[in-house]
């Protein structure tokens, strides 16, 4: 079915750079796209793998092909940053994550992590306004709030962390 709908819009898998030429031939460049697509997806189920028992460096090698073989697929970059914020490489863990908001920003996870990095880098009001898209987006998720409350703890500023871990507390069904 997958390879169906590939086939059908391979503008859909096409990188979105603006400096990669089109190719002469279009029904090869499919079979290409279909190609690196499932080598991508292959790698991030190694990655995922990886990370699941804890091998984030062998993770973050498998994210890095996926990446290369899928630069439009912001799961990829959004696991890749995953792994690089467990190997506390967080110059990396940003760009990567990043990119993934770059791909969709309408994904309240990427921007949770995208705080987290901020967070870890030092950079608090990077990481307060994106946690504060992240709960715009996902408003009823008490991971988000619960989020703002430890950036406030770290903050020092514990009267709004209490109140924000208590709409955190809240928003947990019974």
């Amino acid at each position: 079915m997958q390879t169906a709908i590939r086939s059908a819009f391979p503008s859909l898998r096409a990188p979105i750079y603006s400096n990669v030429p089109s190719p002469p031939d279009s029904s090869a460049s499919v079979g290409a796209v279909i190609k690196d697509a499932d080598s991508a997806l292959e790698h991030n189920k190694r990655g995922l793998n990886f990370s699941q028992s804890g091998q984030d460096a062998q993770a973050a090698v498998e994210y890095e092909k996926a990446t290369q073989f899928d630069p439009t697929n912001s799961v990829y970059w959004y696991n890749l940053a995953g792994a690089y914020l467990s190997l506390k490489r967080y110059t990396e863990a940003l760009a990567a994550c990043q990119k993934a908001v770059g791909l969709l920003s309408t994904d309240a996870d990427y921007y949770n992590r995208l705080a987290r990095i901020h967070y870890y880098m030092g950079s608090h009001s990077d990481a307060l306004v994106a946690i504060q898209r992240a709960i715009k987006l996902s408003p009823d998720t008490a991971y988000h709030p619960w989020c703002l409350g430890w950036i406030y703890e770290g903050m020092k500023r514990y009267t709004e962390a209490i109140a924000t871990y208590q709409v955190a507390l809240r928003l947990i069904p019974n």
